[in-house]
């Protein structure tokens, strides 16, 4: 008979308080912009003016990020995913997100991780790009019957 072992670490979302989760702070959202910044290709998100729309509403301006020029992913869900990456590795390598960029998270990363998700949307995408942008794995979890068109993004990063 042979024995198969599997050794898995799972990270405990701290923010998670059974019922709703805080908001981000000003100052914990001043930290996730500077960690993107030096994300390489990083640009600020395009604002896309809608004069029709404005107009029809009576309202000086309505303006509209463009996310789909995000790393040229066109998944707004993108940074998400990476930010929450990166905090990981920063606690588990001792690191200071405030002064970290994204290479040298790369370069510190002392063995192969496989990070891991279920969606069948932007959000895996997200995962699945800063994985491999860290030179790691992901795995992304998908609900049967999710589109072909959803799961080939994944696939085709």
């Amino acid at each position: 008979m042979s024995v198969f072992s599997l050794k898995i670490d799972i990270a405990d979302n701290k923010f998670f308080n059974g019922e709703t989760s805080p908001l981000f702070s000003q100052s914990q959202a001043k930290l996730a912009r500077q960690f993107h910044q030096k994300i390489a290709g990083y640009r600020p998100t395009p604002l896309c003016a809608l004069d029709d729309l404005a107009n029809l509403f009576g309202v000086k301006k309505i303006l509209v990020k463009d996310e789909s020029k995000r790393f040229g992913l066109n998944a707004f869900k993108m940074l998400g995913g990476a930010y929450a990456i990166a905090q990981l590795l920063c606690e588990k390598y001792h690191l200071d997100i405030e002064t970290l960029s994204f290479e040298h998270l790369k370069n510190a990363i002392g063995e192969k991780m496989t990070f891991a998700t279920t969606t069948d949307g932007n959000h895996g995408r997200g995962v699945a790009w800063a994985a491999q942008q860290l030179g790691q794995n992901a795995v992304i979890y998908m609900p049967k019957g999710s589109a072909q068109e959803r799961v080939d993004a994944i696939l085709n990063l």
